[in-house]
């Protein structure tokens, strides 16, 4: 699995996943775990974004080591219940993703868009002036690594060949 050949597949996880959870290391060597809901992955491989609004240990993480990991997870009933029933996945339920953070800084218009196209839904709601109203600052990332989230015997397929994919692979 790399991330340029099996990019789209990576990015359609991401985008049923209904968050990423962000992994960072503080000052002392600590791993930090935050969910993410506003991660999006470019169509340029290896490249993404993510707004930043709720967090404050991440940002002071990130400055000191802009290295990060991100997982997803493809929770949709319909994919687990069959997989369950047949024992096997039809694909990676899932994948993380290991790269480097770029600094803060202001969202571009572009970015601004694809958000709210997404959250557009819940515009009526309470929740969304609450949660989602002012996303203005956020963070390039580059991914140069990507695994497959692998469940034991169900994974992989049954017409798949063993991974060999146990080494990273690296975006051009």
């Amino acid at each position: 699995m790399n991330l340029r050949d099996d990019w789209l597949e990576i990015r359609r996880t991401f985008a049923r996943a209904p968050y990423a959870s962000m992994a960072t290391i503080d000052s002392d060597g600590h791993p930090h775990v935050t969910p993410i809901g506003s991660l999006f992955l470019d169509k340029e491989p290896g490249r993404g974004f993510w707004f930043e609004k709720f967090t404050s240990r991440m940002p002071r993480n990130l400055d000191a080591n802009p290295k990060i990991c991100v997982l997803a997870v493809d929770m949709r009933l319909r994919l687990w219940l069959r997989a369950l029933v047949s024992g096997r996945f039809p694909s990676s339920p899932g994948f993380r993703l290991a790269g480097t953070a770029g600094a803060r800084r202001p969202a571009t218009e572009r970015e601004m868009s694809y958000f709210h196209r997404r959250v557009r839904p819940f515009r009526w709601t309470k929740g969304y002036d609450l949660l989602w109203r002012d996303f203005s600052a956020g963070r390039e990332v580059v991914f140069d690594e990507v695994k497959p989230i692998r469940l034991g015997a169900m994974w992989p397929p049954r017409d798949a060949a063993p991974a060999s994919s146990a080494s990273p692979s690296r975006a051009a």
